[in-house]
């Protein structure tokens, strides 16, 4: 709880509303439960949500790994970056992660939909999706139906 209430301070100080900070520093424990558990069971890629592991096919590690060190060779398939180098563009680590391209639903698993993206790659790929969710969530946790989108 020490940890969680830390990160509230930073977050009012960037000028979010009360309850934002609030909801912001209710999630930090659940993601960092998420993470401990990744990091405990190997730590290799992304970690799965315990509510989606059961949506992901049983081989998902080996199809995630051949997609990242067999077909796309180490590098982003999209911008061509080196896994565990510094990204060209941010300076950063890179870290390889297996996407879902066409289809984003983890049962559409097919090594066509699938793709090795570095973070900013994906980010990329995935802002539209998170957006949109974010926006469906707000309108859900506010308890009135939107009229028109807001923009």
């Amino acid at each position: 709880m020490i940890r969680a209430m830390s990160t509230i301070t930073p977050t009012l100080a960037k000028g979010l509303p009360h309850e934002q900070a609030e909801r912001q520093a209710c999630s930090l424990p659940r993601r960092n439960a998420v993470w401990a558990e990744h990091r405990q069971n190997g730590g290799h890629g992304m970690p799965i949500r315990p509510e989606n592991r059961a949506r992901y096919p049983k081989d998902w590690k080996l199809r995630s790994r051949f997609i990242r060190t067999i077909r796309a060779k180490n590098h982003c398939e999209w911008c061509g970056c080196e896994n565990y180098q510094p990204h060209p563009v941010t300076g950063s680590k890179v870290v390889l992660t297996t996407a879902h391209v066409y289809d984003d639903r983890p049962e559409a698993s097919d090594f066509l939909n699938l793709a090795a993206l570095c973070q900013r790659c994906h980010n990329a790929h995935d802002s539209k999706s998170r957006h949109a969710n974010r926006r469906a969530n707000k309108e859900r946790e506010s308890g009135q139906l939107m009229l028109a989108p807001l923009k």
